[in-house]
């Protein structure tokens, strides 16, 4: 695989940072209480990885994007690609995503909430976005060493294993894919049972870029509101089967803490899991997305920021000699609202 595609992950000890979404100030007071200056340095050599979706719906995306393509610059931090930077990468507007157009958006809370109104975020012109499309054609789909893997959405060895055959940058692979799910969607029996949603289903599941950069889908599920639209498809908490003895960290998944209100028939993917919790067969997976995204709703309910269980997390990962295999490393997951958990212990 193109070294663009599947990076190296640093050695020693690391930060990964959840989905950021263009909450410029929870993300500085995160690097402020992990100890990074604004350059992204660490006094002990603790280095930056950020799991993709840096963007949207946030107020200060372009502020968010300028800060890490620094680190990553000077070699402090690492980010692979979020299916938020991938829709910029094509050209697509999607919820929470137009102030790369230089247009202010009308967002909602959803149907039956509080009326729409435009959301303020800071907005960029042609240029400006140019040169941000252009880190986000550099960053890598996934990272990985001997015992830490990092994807936005989904580890899974085949998807990666079909992109690895292929030639060209990231948006040339992702569309060569989606021209092949569609022509399988489009092979689907007429008599295929709800077939609009077998369809979706199929462009999803059978485009390896869209697996693992946001995730295999199911359904058809109740109707729900998310991403600025009604869907009739879910998330396949596919960590559940993750049995792999390497840490794998991943965000997308919109974990929440306590307090946070969940969108009214939203599925839940993790029902029987406290939110900081070791998830897989062998407890080596974490979803370190805890929601930072959602704050846009908070501030259009005239709530406070963070005030509904909304946050952003890092996961301090640390080589420690005491432990073997997985748990030869410790673990802390800190929260730049100021909530701490260890685990390991």
């Amino acid at each position: 695989m193109p070294a663009s595609l599947h990076a190296e992950l640093f050695s020693g000890p690391i930060d990964v940072i959840g989905d950021v979404h263009g909450e410029i100030g929870a993300l500085i007071s995160l690097i402020d209480r992990l100890g990074y200056d604004h350059a992204g340095r660490h006094p002990e050599g603790r280095r930056l990885i950020f799991v993709g979706d840096l963007v949207d719906r946030g107020p200060d995306s372009p502020r968010v994007v300028a800060l890490v393509a620094d680190w990553i610059r000077r070699g402090r931090a690492q980010c692979v690609i979020g299916n938020h930077e991938l829709n910029h990468l094509r050209g697509e507007r999607k919820h929470g995503g137009r102030w790369a157009w230089g247009e202010v958006e009308v967002m909602s809370l959803g149907p039956g909430e509080a009326a729409p109104r435009a959301t303020y975020q800071a907005v960029i012109d042609a240029g400006e976005r140019a040169r941000m499309v252009e880190f986000f054609a550099t960053l890598p789909v996934a990272l990985e060493r001997s015992d830490v893997r990092v994807i936005h959405a989904c580890w899974h060895p085949p998807a990666l294993a079909e992109i690895a055959r292929r030639s060209g940058g990231l948006a040339a692979i992702y569309e060569e894919c989606l021209a092949e799910a569609d022509a399988a969607a489009g092979a689907l029996p007429a008599d295929t049972p709800d077939r609009a949603i077998a369809e979706t289903l199929t462009r999803q599941n059978a485009n390896p870029m869209c697996v693992l950069t946001s995730g295999l889908e199911h359904g058809p599920v109740r109707p729900y509101f998310a991403g600025g639209k009604v869907r009739q498809v879910a998330r396949l908490p596919w960590w559940r089967r993750y049995d792999d003895e390497p840490l794998v960290l991943f965000g997308h998944y919109w974990r929440r803490l306590p307090g946070e209100r969940r969108p009214a028939d939203a599925p839940d993917l993790f029902p029987n899991a406290r939110p900081w919790q070791w998830l897989g067969s062998r407890q080596t997976a974490m979803c370190v997305d805890y929601s930072v995204g959602m704050r846009f709703r908070e501030r259009l309910a005239g709530r406070p920021a963070g005030g509904g269980g909304c946050a952003l997390a890092a996961l301090r990962i640390s080589p420690d000699p005491r432990r073997r295999g997985p748990r030869g490393l410790s673990a802390e997951l800190l929260f730049e609202t100021g909530e701490r958990y260890l685990d390991w212990k």
